[in-house]
């Protein structure tokens, strides 16, 4: 397992809680969130979670290096918690002193975008990840072209055969109509 690959766990949990919190807040909560008007920090909360979840499994899924990818990585698992997670608490009535705790998780969100975009001038071998995909699709490519080649010659040799039988029949007592082959 790569450096990356605890990631991908945390990021799964963080995109089925994500699913879990939304059908809970949308269902279980639903009165006491519009008792206490909160129903939009509590949807705010669960999209910026879910964004981030899958962000995180994006990007371990194209196994990109470095450490920027590391640290975007953590500043978008630190800022999930506590972004959604102050949002969240909030929601529900938590107490106040969180307000201050939201934009320090946003600031990690921003900061791993930051860190994201930064590891791009830092890759060396553009799109070496992706050899693999590329070959295949080239594989699949090529039986693709050539089983449709065999259904076009298929198709013009059943033709052919058709339009000679029906100028016989044409010559015989004109029962086919001819049509030129396109």
């Amino acid at each position: 397992m790569n450096k990356q690959g605890g990631f991908l766990a945390i990021g799964g949990i963080f995109a089925l809680s994500a699913v879990i919190l939304g059908a809970f807040g949308a269902h279980a909560l639903e009165a006491r969130l519009v008792a206490l008007d909160t129903v939009d920090t509590w949807e705010t909360a669960v999209d910026y979670q879910m964004w981030h979840a899958l962000a995180l499994l994006i990007i371990v899924a194209l196994r990109l290096p470095g450490r920027a990818i590391r640290v975007a990585l953590s500043c978008f698992c630190l800022g999930i918690l506590l972004f959604s997670g102050s949002l969240y608490w909030l929601a529900l009535d938590g107490p106040r002193w969180l307000g201050p705790i939201t934009p320090l998780g946003g600031l990690l969100l921003i900061i791993g975008w930051g860190a994201f975009f930064f590891s791009f001038p830092s890759q060396t071998v553009s799109f070496a990840h992706f050899r693999d995909f590329r070959s295949s699709e080239r594989r699949f490519l090529s039986k693709a072209e050539t089983s449709l080649a065999r259904v076009r010659y298929n198709f013009v040799q059943k033709t052919k055969i058709k339009f000679a039988l029906c100028k016989k029949l044409h010559r015989v007592g004109g029962l086919c109509q001819i049509h030129s082959i396109p």
